[in-house]
């Protein structure tokens, strides 16, 4: 059975990143959930300062639909007791630009979000074996440059870090990765079949990547993306990458 982008399926549908900015915030993102049949989202906090986040965070307080906050923070210098204090607080992002110490994410069941290009790749093997536990999520597929040489690099880091199975994978931004309008699903394809075939049903999200996306197509196409390029599936292994799995990874609390 197949499945339309806009046709509702069993379970929450969460989708599992974007951001807001000064001229894209919560009032433009609710109404495209809403009309597209999701009920929550994660929201990818990207200021550094602890005063941001902490907004941030008492705003998602006020807004029923956003689950979580993933923030970016300095593990060694912020307070996350503090910030973790806030029920919404689940996760810190981090730019993999050398080896990571997680044990404190870990130790605080934080999920990780990772924003990495692919020559950075060769940092996330150390990493996750010292990681303690820590659940990763790799953001926008790993960031692949999309061509068929990028294919067969990206392709063989994949298939290393999918071994290690406290890591998941954001099927985030397709359009941007694409490049630009008209962009072509087609060209996505390959990338997406190979994350499924490493990681799974159980450990893809999908997440809009809103606003970023906007140059180069709407909240809509980035799911008509994500539906076109992961193919015809059952309406389980749907609902899994369109809410369940960020429910479980980021362990939000509906």
């Amino acid at each position: 059975m197949t499945q339309a982008a806009g046709e509702r399926i069993g379970g929450m549908r969460i989708d599992a990143h974007h951001i807001f900015s000064a001229t894209r915030g919560p009032a433009g993102l609710w109404p495209i959930l809403e009309r597209n049949r999701f009920e929550g989202s994660v929201l990818i906090q990207p200021a550094a300062s602890t005063e941001a986040t902490e907004a941030a965070l008492a705003q998602a307080l006020e807004l029923d639909f956003i689950k979580g906050v993933s923030a970016w923070v300095d593990l060694a210098k912020q307070d996350l007791d503090l910030l973790q204090s806030n029920p919404k607080f689940c996760g810190v992002c981090v730019a993999l630009d050398g080896v990571l110490d997680l044990r404190e994410a870990a130790n605080r069941d934080l999920t990780v979000d990772i924003c990495l290009k692919t020559h950075q790749f060769k940092f996330i093997e150390a990493t996750l074996e010292q990681a303690h536990g820590a659940r990763l999520v790799l953001e926008d597929l790993g960031n692949p440059e999309i061509s068929v040489e990028g294919f067969e690099k990206w392709a063989f880091m994949v298939e290393n870090v999918a071994r290690f199975e406290t890591v998941s994978m954001k099927l985030s931004g397709l359009p941007s990765l694409a490049g630009q309008r008209p962009w072509n699903a087609a060209n996505l394809k390959p990338f997406v079949q190979h994350a499924i075939n490493c990681f799974g049903p159980e450990r893809l999200l999908f997440g809009s990547g809103w606003p970023d996306i906007l140059e180069q197509g709407t909240w809509k196409e980035s799911l008509a993306a994500f539906t076109q390029s992961i193919g015809a599936h059952s309406i389980d292994f749907r609902e899994k990458l369109l809410g369940a799995n960020a429910k479980r990874v980021y362990r939000l609390a509906m």
